[in-house]
């Protein structure tokens, strides 16, 4: 009786193989969840702003300044679809964020801040789609500033509080 070479992997291999798989998963599975909810926050803060962004940026190029109220961009034309002129968080929602809240510039503050909202825990009439459980309290600040040469300029700052609770998963615009 003659043994032919058997091939093949042993238990213990294939027990190693398995082990080594799990610890890469262990990292892995992680840093996707982070990059996945990166990723909804973004396209949801840029399909949200959008309309407002081009309104006050037409405002912006037209007046030389930033608008000082919702009237303000309606005399540029930034109107709703039934023809009045936005003036709640609640105008703005689109896909899972539930509005923006906008502070308009002062007397002692020359930004304008969009505040957008993830409030939306269930589909309804301002909400098309549930935000991410983990999105869902919070709200990321855009800062928009008037450069000295005109341009306008618009960011997510990480230092501003609102965004410190993004813990990782601030999007870049």
């Amino acid at each position: 009786m003659s043994h032919s070479n058997i091939k093949g992997f042993t238990l213990i291999e294939l027990m190693i193989v398995v082990t080594i798989l799990g610890i890469l998963s262990w990292f892995a599975i992680p840093k996707y969840q982070n990059y996945s909810l990166k990723a909804t926050a973004s396209t949801q803060i840029s399909s949200a702003i959008r309309p407002l962004q081009n309104a006050i940026f037409e405002y912006v190029a037209y007046n030389g300044q930033l608008p000082t109220s919702y009237t303000d961009l309606a005399s540029s034309g930034f109107v709703g679809d039934d023809g009045l002129e936005y003036d709640s968080a609640a105008d703005f929602a689109n896909g899972a964020v539930s509005g923006i809240d906008v502070t308009f510039p002062t007397d002692t503050s020359s930004e304008l801040i969009l505040g957008v909202n993830f409030a939306c825990t269930a589909v309804s009439s301002t909400c098309a789609k549930i935000a991410p459980k983990a999105l869902q309290t919070l709200t990321a600040e855009l800062v928009i500033n008037l450069n000295d040469n005109g341009s306008v300029n618009m960011a997510l700052d990480p230092s501003r509080d609102a965004n410190l609770e993004f813990e990782g998963f601030l999007p870049s615009l």
